[in-house]
């Protein structure tokens, strides 16, 4: 099922994920306001309710006052969502309970999130999350409307490991039958 998404204000660059490395073309960088292109696997879900989306199994955690993201590429902890502490090692990260609703679900996209650990600067937190509006894009990650993300936490099954496929169409068509992609429609 096809559902209406937005993306980075900028548009797309190459991420770090399962994909192969070094696809031509742009490189996703910390700051630069792209998605991710690739093939990511997903972690664990937030939002601000005490339990995920009723019919959901994907691991989910309540996003807690001091929950943050840590998009600092000198942190120890960039790219990992932390609980704040005074002896925190960074100067900037996302604030995963807002005031506003676009986190009320979220769904980690690891991008730049290998057995490695994440290489600094190559871009951080980036999530599904809900959108602000049709029309609005986000700072690099994928939005979409509450209900939606809702759904896409019930269709996920951690025993299937299921990966998100952010590619341009034109991209996704030239690599489906490499990679083994099932049809748009």
């Amino acid at each position: 099922k096809r559902l209406p998404a937005v993306i980075g204000r900028k548009g797309m660059a190459w991420g770090i994920g399962l994909h192969p490395s070094g696809m031509a073309g742009p490189q996703k960088k910390e700051g630069d306001f792209k998605t991710p292109a690739g093939v990511f696997s997903l972690g664990r879900g937030y939002g601000y309710e005490g339990a995920g989306p009723q019919g959901s199994g994907w691991p989910y955690q309540e996003a807690s006052e001091r929950l943050r993201c840590v998009d600092d590429p000198k942190s120890k902890q960039y790219n990992l969502v932390v609980e704040e502490t005074k002896d925190k090692d960074w100067n900037s990260a996302e604030i995963m309970r807002r005031n506003d609703e676009q986190y009320q679900w979220v769904i980690v996209v690891r991008h730049n999130d290998g057995e490695a650990g994440p290489v600094s600067g190559m871009g951080s937190c980036i999530f599904f999350h809900v959108w602000k509006d049709r029309s609005s894009s986000t700072a690099g990650c994928t939005a979409l409307k509450a209900k939606h993300i809702e759904l896409i936490f019930k269709w996920l099954d951690p025993a299937l490991s299921p990966v998100a496929v952010h590619l341009p169409k034109e991209v996704y068509q030239d690599a489906q039958g490499i990679w083994n992609l099932p049809d748009l429609d």
